[in-house]
């Protein structure tokens, strides 16, 4: 039985991923190799278990050759690759913050000022009505590329009340990552005993004046 890492990723494809993944491997832009293209096509049919041997695969993709162990590591090698960015493609292909992110950044560094606008408008309220998933992490991330758009197109104050959205959103953040430490601190010392787990959420939640806080806020 053929194995290793190549075919540990190729072995958890769905039928119509592996379909896909030849669709990827056919195509120029992401590969060049034609014995890969081979390869998938002779692999495809042993799919899901792929009781082969290297030796028999091998032999069908170069057919003139005899069979070298470090050609053939260096073919499964170039699978892999092949596949891992087949699974960066597809995981691009869903929509989700990051993807927006990205495209938003690429139309500010190109100038294409309109269009970066009108899908600024569009991830706004696709995460307001929570069509778009986005962390408050994340958020904060949205306003630092306004504040940054702003300043770089010299359009007077208006970025100011990006930085208050930025800080509210890190605010929350914070916040939620020092309850989340701490939950984890409480799980530690009630199920391992461990009373001297400690923690900078520890001395800040203790000596974090609310009151105060509430007062100058």
């Amino acid at each position: 039985m053929v194995s290793g890492k190549a075919i540990s990723v190729i072995k958890t494809f769905s039928n119509e991923e592996l379909k896909r993944f030849g669709e990827f491997l056919n195509s120029p832009f992401h590969n060049k190799n034609k014995n890969l293209i081979k390869l998938y096509d002779l692999l495809k049919s042993f799919h899901p278990l792929f009781e082969t041997d290297n030796l028999t695969l091998h032999s069908i993709v170069y057919p003139e050759r005899p069979f070298n162990n470090d050609n053939f590591k260096k073919m499964m090698s170039e699978l892999l690759s092949a596949s891992e960015n087949f699974l960066i493609v597809t995981g691009l292909e869903k929509k989700n913050f990051q993807n927006q992110f990205t495209l938003l950044n690429e139309l500010q560094i190109r100038n294409l000022d309109n269009i970066f606008s009108l899908y600024l408008k569009k991830t706004e309220q696709e995460i307001r009505s929570y069509k778009l998933y986005a962390t408050y992490s994340e958020r904060a991330f949205l306003q630092d590329l306004k504040i940054k758009f702003y300043q770089s197109r010299d359009i007077g104050f208006k970025e100011i009340e990006y930085f208050k959205s930025k800080l509210d959103c890190d605010m929350v953040n914070f916040f939620d990552s020092v309850f989340a430490e701490l939950q984890s601190v409480e799980f530690y010392k009630k199920n391992y005993n461990d009373k001297y787990v400690k923690s900078f959420s520890d001395l800040f939640i203790k000596n974090f004046k609310i009151d105060s806080f509430i007062k100058s806020s």
